[in-house]
């Protein structure tokens, strides 16, 4: 048994790679056997330390015992001559602590040019290394190495655990990991364009391709090749993030929006209307619904009238996010249900944020 939680330093290049970065924190933290065992550290995460420190990194890869590094296309901001990762992983070695290394993608063309020096460095060092698609394929990776450093390295007797771990609970929900037989072809593409732009991830949308964004939406658990290689299929998180009637599949992917005059419900009520589309667009819809069933007073301001509202528009929105990021997607009985936190599908919960609707300002 463990006196203490071994700490696991993850090292990538962090914007490239965020959306792995928090799966793996998840599955790690909510893995009954893990997280009595290891704690996962995000620098980013970390809390301020109050000193001076020059490479702080550095600092807080010194108070952790294995290394977990994943290696993508970017090679990082370079400081000095090398980047932040790169000189994680050289410390790692001088420290000589357990490293496990995991890479995305079978072919190691189209990377960074920097980025393919730090691989044949790493290969050269004579590291084996696992490669993953997505993080469907990275997670249970993660977990078997972990599992294998805690009983090789550190000499903890779990297999049994191992084998009757209760409790056990996958960051990525039994809905969201549902592959369907849902073309891609039934996704909003051009809100996907404009999410990935949001965050970054597309660098040249002129020489966009669909092949290209549906990659890009794969690497990040939102649809995945069809096994038989007839193209790409939706998973149920691609499907409600971006489907155009997700509705269609799930009924309970819908927001049924009723006004009424008073503060209780009646059977007439003065507007209605149902919702369903990508949840970007589903929460415009929703603000527009409020906007326009409440009250907008003019206020003379010196020689200007200005239109007021009676909830503030930004408010409004905050507020419709966070009741569909954290609905409970789960139940079909419960269309109506937006304000439930029982398990909500992590993919939609970061799209959203990621999407800067939480942050009050539309993108």
């Amino acid at each position: 048994m463990a006196d203490r939680k071994y700490r696991v330093f993850l090292s990538s290049v962090q914007k490239e790679l965020e959306t792995e970065r928090v799966a793996v924190a998840g599955v790690v933290s909510s893995s009954a056997l893990l997280s009595h065992y290891t704690e996962i550290v995000l620098f980013e995460k970390e809390p301020l330390s109050g000193r001076k420190v020059v490479k702080p990194y550095l600092d807080c890869l010194d108070s952790c015992d294995i290394y977990v590094l994943i290696l993508d296309r970017e090679y990082g901001n370079v400081r000095n001559t090398r980047s932040a990762t790169h000189e994680e992983y050289r410390y790692a070695q001088r420290r000589d602590m357990p490293v496990m290394i995991f890479v995305r993608g079978h072919y190691d063309s189209g990377r960074q040019q920097k980025t393919q020096d730090f691989f044949n460095e790493i290969k050269k060092d004579g590291h084996r290394y696992r490669r993953f698609h997505d993080r469907l394929d990275l997670l249970p990776e993660i977990k078997r190495g972990l599992i294998r450093v805690l009983q090789e390295t550190y000499h903890l007797d779990i297999i049994e655990e191992t084998r009757t771990a209760p409790g056990e609970v996958a960051k990525a929900s039994p809905f969201e990991l549902q592959l369907l037989d849902v073309p891609a072809s039934n996704l909003a593409l051009d809100v996907a364009k404009i999410w990935l732009g949001a965050v970054g991830v597309l660098s040249d949308e002129k020489q966009l391709t669909r092949s290209t964004l549906l990659n890009k939406l794969r690497e990040r658990g939102l649809v995945r090749k069809n096994a038989q290689g007839g193209g790409y299929q939706a998973m149920a998180s691609g499907l409600l993030f971006l489907g155009k009637n997700p509705s269609q599949y799930f009924s309970q992917c819908r927001i049924l929006a009723d006004a009424y005059d008073g503060v209780e419900p009646d059977p007439n009520p003065k507007d209605q209307d149902t919702i369903s589309g990508p949840a970007s667009r589903m929460v415009e819809c929703v603000v527009d619904f409020v906007m326009k069933n409440t009250r907008h007073p003019i206020r003379v301001v010196g020689i200007n009238r200005l239109k007021m509202d009676e909830y503030p528009r930004e408010v409004v929105r905050e507020a419709i996010v966070n009741a569909i990021a954290h609905r409970d997607y789960e139940d079909a009985a419960r269309p109506r249900d937006v304000d439930k936190t029982d398990s909500p599908p992590s993919v939609i919960l970061n799209c959203l944020h990621h999407q800067g609707y939480d942050n009050l300002t539309q993108k």
